[in-house]
């Protein structure tokens, strides 16, 4: 492969991850200061790579993505401690007590907020991309997370419960935790404990 087929194929990756080539490799150092939080991709940073539009798949509608039942509304009384860390700024560190839907600040700045819209007690994710809750035993206990700028969606990710570190997924800043929740004991089924040697 020529260096110029090489060039052209890193330039589509980080296309497709949201970044230019120049910012990719930069020199400057963007963790040295947090008075300027970096742009999230395609919010407010430009169209893309060279002013080509971004090409980014397009997601499942989620009537077909979310396969997780009806709302349940006992998760109304359901608390959550979320943990939540940033890629680019690894001190950064915030544990909260939330209530489900409640809007909680990241960040001393109050730019980003976030809330719980979705618990799944037993998440399961297809290659398709489907979530779905083979049954309401709390083996793979995940909530879903909504952050937002201002008033714009900026991101969506899971924070999984037994997982050792908040959960990044592709090029979200936000990285989220589910350190320990409180739903209804008659409706969530305690995991069993696993058979003692």
């Amino acid at each position: 492969m020529t260096k110029l087929a090489r060039y052209g194929l890193l330039v589509s990756v980080f296309a497709l991850l949201g970044l230019s080539f120049a910012h990719a490799f930069a020199q400057s150092d963007t963790t040295k200061s947090d008075t300027n939080p970096p742009v999230m991709p395609g919010h407010g940073g430009g169209s893309g790579h060279g002013g080509m539009a971004m090409m980014k798949p397009t997601p499942l509608p989620d009537s077909i993505r979310f396969q997780d039942g009806p709302f349940d509304s006992t998760l109304l009384t359901a608390t959550f401690v979320i943990e939540t860390r940033h890629r680019l700024f690894p001190k950064f560190y915030q544990l909260d007590t939330v209530q489900f839907g409640q809007l909680f600040s990241l960040g001393e700045d109050e730019q980003y907020s976030a809330k719980v819209t979705r618990f799944n007690p037993h998440l399961v994710i297809t290659t398709k991309g489907e979530y779905k809750k083979p049954d309401d035993t709390l083996y793979n206990p995940a909530a879903r997370l909504q952050v937002f700028s201002v008033d714009s969606l900026v991101q969506e990710g899971w924070a999984f419960h037994y997982v050792e570190a908040p959960h990044f997924r592709g090029s979200d800043y936000f990285g989220f935790k589910l350190v320990s929740f409180i739903v209804n004991e008659q409706k969530y089924i305690k995991r069993p404990e696993p058979a003692k040697e």
